[in-house]
């Protein structure tokens, strides 16, 4: 079928399955099924982030296929102001916070960062959204969706 110049097919285009798995109180997995990484659990301590405290964050997630280097956009907002859009190098982050090193091989991975809040947050809801994928190919590792009220 015709539509002035576009064609449109009565085939349907398949979309990749995408799940909406809370991890706790204020992280979920936004990941598709068909990604690189399986994300088990992700464990915060204090359970909810409060102004000018240590945060432990603490994350287990099974690794599907070698990851030579990948890449994570991270969007923060506060409310509908964009306070960070920029692109991360995974390898260097996880080299900086942790005991992984790139390349990354299939199996079971665990990693625990700990993190100090600003006691100078403003009051408001916060949102990211982190999507990390494989430089090589851009197939994506997983996704992870924050949404937390200070």
């Amino acid at each position: 079928m015709r539509l002035g110049n576009a064609i449109l097919s009565p085939k349907p285009v398949k979309v990749a399955d995408s799940k909406s798995v809370p991890l706790n109180e204020i992280i979920t997995d936004e990941s598709d099924t068909d990604d690189l990484m399986n994300i088990i659990s992700v464990t915060l301590d204090p359970s909810y982030p409060k102004r000018g405290i240590n945060i432990s964050i603490e994350g287990k997630a099974e690794i599907k296929e070698t990851i030579e280097s990948a890449s994570a956009h991270v969007i923060a907002k506060y409310g509908f102001i964009t306070l960070i859009d920029r692109m991360y190098d995974l390898c260097q982050l996880l080299e900086e916070n942790s005991d992984i090193r790139c390349p990354i091989a299939p199996g079971f991975h665990e990693i625990k960062v700990n993190a100090t809040l600003s006691s100078f947050i403003p009051p408001g809801w916060f949102t990211v959204v982190a999507t990390a994928k494989r430089d090589a190919d851009e197939k994506q590792i997983g996704k992870v969706v924050a949404l937390v009220k200070f």
